[in-house]
């Protein structure tokens, strides 16, 4: 996971929050919209079942719909509580945007970098 968080940030997260295209399939445009009021303009959308399987709120710095450990999920970086120069990653399994009932998606990944 270390790579793909490299690659999120190095696209351009440093200087704005940044999101892959077709990064929220299945996100209804209200859902969107929520999030939209709870974070800057510019801050990546991300799916409630995603956030709730987190457990955190804060602004993401990098979000990307990728492949890990052979399933789809989004990877979100935010900001190491500490502050500084490390950021904590987590891998969300994707398949929490299509349950019904909503669930909190399954955290497959976590760590801890370096920016």
């Amino acid at each position: 996971m270390e790579e793909q968080v490299r690659s999120l940030l190095s696209d351009g997260a440093a200087e704005k929050p940044k999101q892959k295209k077709n990064a929220n399939p299945g996100l209804l445009e209200s859902e969107e919209s929520d999030f939209s009021t709870k974070a800057s303009p510019e801050a990546p959308a991300v799916p409630p079942c995603v956030r709730e399987g987190i457990g955190r709120d804060e602004t993401p710095l990098a979000v990307g719909l990728e492949p890990y450990r052979g399933q789809q999920a989004y990877i979100v970086v935010l900001p190491h509580h500490s502050g500084g120069t490390h950021v904590d990653a987590y891998a969300v399994d994707a398949a929490c945007v299509e349950k019904n009932p909503p669930a909190p998606g399954e955290v497959i990944g976590t760590g801890t970098y370096e920016r």
